[in-house]
């Protein structure tokens, strides 16, 4: 998508004003599809591999350091595509060991997200990012985060920053806590169950529930001191 905004730039102005309609997306969309296949996809595939390699390695390594990688990346790697890099190990892991951290590491990520998007809503006098607050609230705390990245937080820059940072910690508090998945459940408040262990121990969801909650929470405290609209653009 990245490329084709790029190219459909570059190009569209050379095309006549009859055929624009048409021709654009036509030729945007069939270089961009070509190109996927030839060039883009296989360098992501690529990087997604040498990013499965690393994340194997950290996590022998120090799995503190890298429940905060984990934690803090994973919305960058989720505009990229290259969380799916991950998923193959978390599906191994519980296969092969019957626990995963890599889902424990991310769970604070929909949590911050959740925070921040709620202190937003509260602080913001702009009516348009108002309204687009409560669905993105609400798909946060069901584990979809896009809404609230792709429209709230990121475009503001600042409070996706935030996010990233509380994440981090929360993984790092995760992985300090042994905290483990033992199955594959939902994301947010649904993710919760994936951590009663095999025996019925509860321990674990309870550890995450209270990280979770300390994650909104902190997230929202960061976000409501720090979040200002942005100044109305005079009317020439």
């Amino acid at each position: 998508v990245a490329f084709a905004a790029w190219f459909e730039k570059k190009f569209k102005d050379h095309i006549p004003a009859t055929v624009k309609s048409f021709l654009v997306p036509l030729i945007t969309c069939g270089v961009t599809f070509c190109l996927t296949l030839w060039i883009i996809g296989p360098i992501t595939s690529a990087a997604a591999n040498v990013l499965s390699s690393f994340f194997t390695w950290l996590a022998s390594f120090s799995s503190i350091l890298f429940g905060a990688l984990v934690g803090g990346l994973w919305q960058v790697l989720v505009m990229f595509g290259l969380h799916w890099a991950l998923v193959p190990m978390m599906l191994n892991n519980i296969q092969m060991a019957g626990q995963d951290v890599i889902l424990a590491a991310m769970l604070g990520t929909t949590f911050a997200q959740t925070g921040a998007v709620a202190a937003i809503w509260i602080k913001t006098k702009n009516q348009k990012l108002k309204g687009l607050c409560p669905p993105a609230f609400i798909s946060a705390i069901a584990g979809v985060t896009e809404p609230a990245i792709y429209g709230i937080t990121l475009p503001k820059k600042k409070p996706f920053v935030i996010t990233c940072v509380i994440s981090a910690v929360a993984g790092a508090a995760l992985m300090i806590t042994n905290t483990v998945a033992y199955r594959m459940a939902g994301m947010g408040v649904f993710a919760w169950p994936q951590f009663i262990s095999n025996d019925n121990n509860a321990s674990g969801m309870i550890v995450a529930i209270v990280i979770s909650l300390i994650t909104t929470v902190v997230a929202f405290a960061a976000t409501y001191m720090t979040y200002s609209d942005e100044p109305a653009k005079a009317k020439k």
